[in-house]
């Protein structure tokens, strides 16, 4: 999908609906049985023909999934996936990750489909975690003051997201899948369920956010 998607420019919120409506439909049959990808990015989605519905869309490259139920071994001596799409728990050192990484990387495609480009891009860890802290903001009670930052800025999201690219609609199912603390996460049945997807897949235009 990152190849497909016109360099450095945002798609429509339409396309954008359909993509996520698939991608978290995938993931929620992944998870039903109890697989979690663990390196979801664009680069690991292949898009196919038309179908009358969009184009179809594949989710590749399950080489670091794991099961949702099995501990995980404890010989892992580093951080595994792809920085700028990894949950923040697996930024910390979360071994035993399980489905809320796979809705944050999700969240994460779907910001960068909206923006035009990735909205955390940190070049380490800590990088990484201060993109996510600066933009977000944390829950009071998780601190980050061993990795050197700051948990004291407000959440500045709506800043990164254009508000003539997502309506408010749209804007509640990006800051869910975007929360800091994987037990607020939405998961993928939760986030199909809000208003931004209709029951029919009309995808009639949205009303502006406030």
């Amino acid at each position: 999908m990152g190849s497909r998607r016109r360099v450095g420019q945002p798609i429509t919120e339409t396309e954008v609906r359909r993509v996520m409506r698939r991608l978290l439909g995938g993931v929620k049959v992944m998870h039903e049985h109890g697989v979690v990808h663990c390196d979801l990015k664009p680069a690991n989605v292949l898009v196919g023909k038309e179908d009358g519905r969009g184009r179809v869309l594949k989710i590749c490259d399950l080489g670091l999934s794991r099961s949702a139920t099995v501990p995980p071994p404890d010989t892992s001596e580093h951080i595994q996936g792809t920085l700028w799409y990894m949950a923040p728990e697996q930024l910390m050192g979360e071994t035993d990750c399980s489905e809320p990484v796979d809705l944050w990387s999700l969240g994460c495609v779907m910001a960068e489909l909206v923006a035009g480009k990735p909205i955390f891009q940190g070049d380490s860890v800590p990088e990484q975690l201060g993109e996510i802290v600066r933009l977000l903001g944390i829950p009071d009670e998780v601190s980050l003051m061993p990795l050197g930052v700051s948990a004291s800025t407000p959440s500045q999201l709506c800043d990164a997201v254009p508000e003539e690219r997502l309506s408010p609609a749209g804007f509640d199912v990006l800051r869910g899948l975007l929360e800091f603390d994987p037990r607020d996460r939405l998961t993928s049945v939760a986030a199909l369920q809000m208003p931004w997807f209709p029951v029919k897949d009309d995808d009639a235009p949205s009303p502006a956010r406030e």
